[in-house]
């Protein structure tokens, strides 16, 4: 019997490369989307998030937002966080939030903020600098939840500046961050 090299294409053969394209389509959107350079961010901008406490109902986290400031002529006035993704609603402790501008050195400067909710858009909240901060300046704004979300998964934040004009928003970035029931972190049991 003669060895036949041509690949025969089954209805099974064509499911399995069907649902292979469309995950590798997937899986390129999602990170042409994500990829800076598709919003004209320079790469030095894009947001950092870090939280102390992923936990749900952990109730001394703080979460840390690091971005620089967009290089544009006019100083940064306000940075507004909407929350995109979540089952809940996180609110954040508007009196125990603070932000700091970081050296070239490394050193830490406290700037003055204030943070408040958007009462006709309840999940975004509004930090506004008490002096509008330089373009080009590395800052982190560090949001103090009021208690992480009961709820495990992923919540999404955009976030986007105001400029001192209020009239024109830049994108900085999704911040990303992911709560564990407490029961998934250490429940190593075999099931």
């Amino acid at each position: 019997m003669p060895a036949n090299n041509h690949y025969v294409i089954t209805k099974n053969n064509m499911k399995n490369l069907t649902f292979f394209s469309k995950a590798l389509i997937l899986g390129a959107g999602i990170y042409f989307l994500s990829a800076p350079a598709t919003y004209g961010i320079e790469k030095s901008r894009v947001l950092n998030v870090e939280t102390t406490y992923n936990q749900t109902g952990a109730q001394e986290a703080t979460y840390y937002f690091t971005f620089k400031v967009p290089n544009v002529a006019k100083d940064t006035e306000k940075v507004i966080f909407t929350q995109s993704e979540g089952i809940e609603t996180i609110a954040f402790d508007e009196k125990n939030s603070i932000a700091f501008a970081e050296t070239d050195g490394g050193e830490k400067q406290p700037l003055g903020i204030s943070v408040s909710r958007n009462e006709s858009q309840r999940e975004s909240v509004i930090v506004t600098f008490n002096q509008p901060v330089a373009p080009g300046t590395k800052i982190t704004i560090a949001l103090k939840p009021v208690i992480n979300p009961s709820s495990s998964g992923i919540y999404l934040f955009q976030v986007k500046t105001l400029l001192s004009d209020q009239k024109t928003t830049l994108p900085i970035g999704t911040a990303r961050l992911q709560f564990y029931d407490h029961l998934q972190v250490f429940d190593n049991t075999v099931r």
